[in-house]
């Protein structure tokens, strides 16, 4: 990757043609994208970039969407999750976050039956399926009240910024009491984080530096 900065630098042209956008962004001064055999977009390597991981994005989404709200796993019927959104969004099309923006999900449950000590999870797993983050109330310090008729829920992961990609949101209720799982969902509801292209991994953050004489 050196030399062919190095003959770039002399002026000789190249055209890499690579899925690597780490090197593509290191590399370019213009970059083409290319979508089943036409061309998607041209110009900056930024901003290419930008609407590449966008469309990728917002693909992984609606190929991952379930109808209805969410995948059942395990249920004792007693618990019923109507619906499922990230806050903060448009009302229409795959939820859109900004890199850095709060991630707020909000659920509306019925319950058949008075759980007297509710006990609920909530986990982010991106594309790969790989658990980002994954709360549980009892452990946040948060003792609900008893749930009862319908009511709503809000999971707010303050001062997570996760880097961009597709995400799903999967749900856990349980009986604290007895620990029965009253109902278990995966992909209740799905979003899209986009912005700074130079993230990686998967939460982003600052990192302090230092290099010190031995």
């Amino acid at each position: 990757m050196a030399r062919l900065r190095e003959l770039r630098e002399d002026g000789t042209a190249v055209i890499l043609v690579s899925h690597n956008l780490d090197a593509i962004r290191f590399m370019s001064h213009r970059v083409l994208a290319m979508e089943d055999g036409a061309v998607a977009d041209c110009g900056e390597p930024a901003a290419v970039i930008a609407g590449y991981e966008q469309r990728t994005f917002s693909k992984e989404l609606l190929a991952r969407a379930p109808e209805g709200c969410g995948r059942r796993v395990e249920s004792s019927g007693d618990i019923r999750v109507e619906s499922a959104r990230v806050l903060g969004v448009g009302a229409s099309g795959p939820a859109r976050l900004k890199c850095g923006q709060e991630v707020a999900v909000e659920f509306v449950l019925s319950s058949k039956r008075r759980i007297e000590s509710p006990l609920f999870s909530v986990g982010i797993l991106n594309a790969a399926g790989v658990v980002c983050v994954w709360n549980v109330s009892a452990e946040d310090g948060f003792a609900p009240p008893p749930l009862e008729g319908r009511q709503r829920l809000v999971a707010r992961f303050d001062g997570v910024r996760l880097s961009p990609g597709s995400y799903e949101v999967n749900l856990s209720v349980r009986d604290k009491r007895t620990m029965e799982t009253l109902e278990r969902l995966r992909s209740t509801a799905g979003f899209c984080v986009e912005g700074d292209s130079k993230s990686r991994g998967i939460v982003r953050g600052s990192c302090a530096w230092a290099v010190e004489p031995l």
